[in-house]
């Protein structure tokens, strides 16, 4: 059994659960607010602004702090590795995306994001497959299917269009499912 976590020097830890409980409602409202934006502004603007925001606060901040805000030409591959992927990719498939379904449905898809940092950590870094590990994954999978709004519908796809096609609508608002 491991130790209870310490505070670094000079923090409580109550006060880093009450930093990550901030910033995970930050991210809940950012789902919305990402969505209520898609409809009414393109999403390569709203990231290039967002990001351009965000990057000259963080710049102020660290200006502040006395931090340097220098890159060495060793550390731009890595940067340039987690910024495409991370930030860029991750910001225009969240816009495109809330473009189409609400903030809620993309915030439950993304909940999946503990699983596909572990099969990431199988595949990619060859961390060992324990059985607890894809245990983990099968029941996260399977709770995702349970308590997703897409629950309600139970077969997919349905027995009959015609039949189903008022079930369907009901399951996936805002798309056209009947002809």
């Amino acid at each position: 059994m491991s130790a209870l976590p310490t505070p670094p020097p000079g923090r409580s830890l109550a006060g880093t659960y009450l930093r990550m409980l901030g910033a995970t409602a930050i991210w809940a409202v950012t789902f919305h607010v990402g969505h209520y934006t898609a409809q009414h502004a393109d999403p390569l603007g709203v990231a290039l602004l967002r990001f351009l925001f965000a990057g000259l606060t963080l710049a102020g901040i660290a200006v502040l702090r006395g931090q340097s805000l220098r890159i060495t030409r060793a550390q731009l591959p890595l940067v340039l590795a987690l910024a495409i992927p991370g930030v860029v990719a991750y910001t225009l498939f969240f816009l495109a995306s809330v473009q189409s379904i609400s903030g809620t449905r993309a915030a439950l898809i993304t909940a999946g994001s503990p699983v596909m940092v572990e099969l990431a950590s199988i595949v990619l870094l060859g961390t060992a497959a324990s059985a607890s590990r894809w245990t983990g994954i099968v029941l996260r999978c399977w709770a995702r299917r349970w308590s997703s709004p897409a629950a309600t519908c139970r077969t997919w796809p349905p027995p009959s269009a015609a039949a189903s096609c008022s079930r369907w609508a009901a399951c996936w608002p805002g798309r056209r499912m009947c002809s």
